[in-house]
């Protein structure tokens, strides 16, 4: 019996001491959308916003940077606060609304109906 209590100590310090190598928590980054506008002017018009396509490094959450050399590689240590994509449809959707020019800001799968629909895409983000 104090030989199986032996083991379960040994394993439970084992397992606590191996918890704490997942390494350190990355530094999370985030964009800010646009303030609120003065006075809005709110038109009758609304608008869906669809999350920007890009190529597959900016689908990620992973920073990328431009080296001086012009390569591009991850950001050690960094991330953003969602997958790039969608982080810029968020703000945006954020910005459009604080403009209060708008009557609705909407993603396209809200149901509804839209007089426009931006559609983006992500070619470079320097």
């Amino acid at each position: 019996m104090a030989r199986c209590s032996s083991h379960l100590i040994a394993a439970a310090l084992l397992a606590a001491l191996l918890g704490g190598c997942g390494g350190a928590t990355p530094l999370t980054f985030d964009l800010a959308a646009l303030p609120p506008a003065g006075r809005p002017v709110a038109a009758g018009r609304s608008i869906a916003v669809s999350e920007p396509v890009g190529i597959q490094p900016f689908e990620a959450d992973r920073i990328i940077v431009r080296e001086s050399g012009g390569a591009l590689a991850f950001l050690g240590g960094g991330q953003w606060a969602d997958r790039l994509p969608q982080l810029i449809q968020t703000r945006l959707l954020q910005s459009l609304e604080n403009s209060g020019r708008l009557r609705s800001v909407s993603r396209p799968g809200d149901k509804v109906v839209a007089d426009y629909q931006l559609i983006s895409e992500i070619r470079a983000f320097d």
